[in-house]
């Protein structure tokens, strides 16, 4: 089966990760104060319920919910912190966005039929699903740049691992040997690189410095352009590396049936509004769990964290808020640089060195925590079901 990649490029988060934009944007000027837009996202065909997103400005900030008509024609609304739902038609999901900053790498993910929300991590599985790969984008606001970083989790260990950070945007491809194809800027080239990684071994091998266009799975070849001016398009063999000029018919080949089928096909309800304020229709009740990743006994007490990842110097970092929660302690936010961790009536200064922020949260490692006097008795990957 073809794949078009640039599909992949940064799909996870365009997909998971961006859902203050997700269906529909509304600008200050356009939107006057107290007045909701509605728009139409979806219609679950279990339960026949007619999903909307709503959105307004309220004293200069956004606020919005995630409104539906059940089959009685009755509205009805989800609980306020989620702000809007969006359908990915390839995986079948629906995505909840809330009303702050995503807690860190957790996406949430909605079942009608049940009313549950689930919080998780996600990844994209290798074709043997021994390991995943995650693809996340932020914006460090110290440095007024995005930030993409490529994890990569083994699904047998439960171990995730930061793989390679960059200022440059990445695409990525599973092979179906289960080796990743990449596309990343090489620092120490000073230009686009394709290599291929092997999860098993670390092992990175270099293809070509160039830019990969489309890849044909069926044929294990790869549609690329150097990186010079004339950007004309040549054909890479995988297998042997040998590479041809294309022709215009065999670049067409490779752009031919490459859109996945979707899983689901959306059903869009007609366009209408609720007789009362969206802000006035009662929330429905909704069960909510988390997937973990990872636990951590500190102090005699065993945490579970719903996600943690280990750098490439082998120090594994953790999200501070759901330690501090369960330790009973409190952040705060210097007024110089920094931030203070108060905890058992003992309070330590976070800064650059111990610690770094993630989609504007702030983790510490295990290590850090040891050198606060904090005991560490054990940190274990939680294995993922299947």
């Amino acid at each position: 089966m073809q794949n078009k990649l640039y599909l992949k490029c940064l799909l996870l988060f365009g997909l998971v990760l961006s859902s203050a934009a997700s269906l529909f944007t509304v600008s200050a000027s356009a939107a006057s104060d107290e007045g909701w837009q509605i728009e139409p996202v979806f219609t679950d065909k279990q339960t026949g319920r007619d999903y909307y997103n709503a959105r307004t400005w309220r004293n200069g900030s956004m606020e919005g919910r995630v409104l539906f008509v059940d089959k009685e024609g009755s509205w009805r609304a989800l609980p306020e912190k989620y702000v809007d739902i969006f359908p990915d038609e390839r995986s079948g999901r629906l995505y909840l966005g809330q009303n702050q900053v995503q807690k860190g790498l957790i996406t949430n993910f909605y079942d009608p039929s049940t009313d549950r929300v689930t919080r998780q991590r996600v990844y994209e599985s290798s074709p043997d699903g021994k390991y995943g790969i995650s693809l996340e984008k932020s914006y460090l606001s110290s440095q007024l740049r995005n930030n993409y970083t490529l994890y990569i989790k083994n699904m047998q260990t439960g171990e995730s691992r930061k793989w390679h950070e960059t200022s440059k945007s990445m695409w990525y491809l599973w092979l179906p040997d289960n080796r990743l194809l990449v596309q990343w800027y090489s620092e120490s080239e000073k230009q686009s690189e394709i290599v291929i990684l092997n999860p098993a071994t670390d092992k990175v091998e270099r293809v070509a410095l160039a830019k990969m266009e489309a890849y044909d799975a069926k044929g294990n070849r790869l549609l690329i352009s150097y990186n010079e001016p004339t950007r004309k398009s040549y054909v890479l063999n995988l297998a042997d590396r040998r590479v041809h000029k294309a022709g215009q018919a065999e670049i067409e080949s490779f752009y031919k049936n490459t859109e996945p089928l979707p899983v689901t096909k959306t059903v869009v309800p007609a366009k209408r509004e609720p007789n009362i304020d969206p802000a006035e229709i009662p929330a429905i009740e909704v069960q909510e769990e988390t997937v973990y990743e990872a636990s951590i006994t500190v102090d005699g007490r065993t945490i579970l964290l719903p996600y943690g990842y280990t750098d490439v110097n082998n120090n594994t970092w953790l999200p501070l808020t759901p330690l501090a929660e369960a330790l009973g302690g409190k952040v705060e936010k210097e007024k110089s640089s920094g931030f203070q961790f108060d905890v058992g009536g003992k309070k330590y200064t976070l800064n650059e060195s111990n610690s770094e922020i993630v989609f504007d949260r702030l983790h510490v490692s295990i290590k850090t925590l040891r050198q606060f006097g904090l005991s560490v008795e054990q940190f274990r990957w939680i294995t993922p079901k299947h």
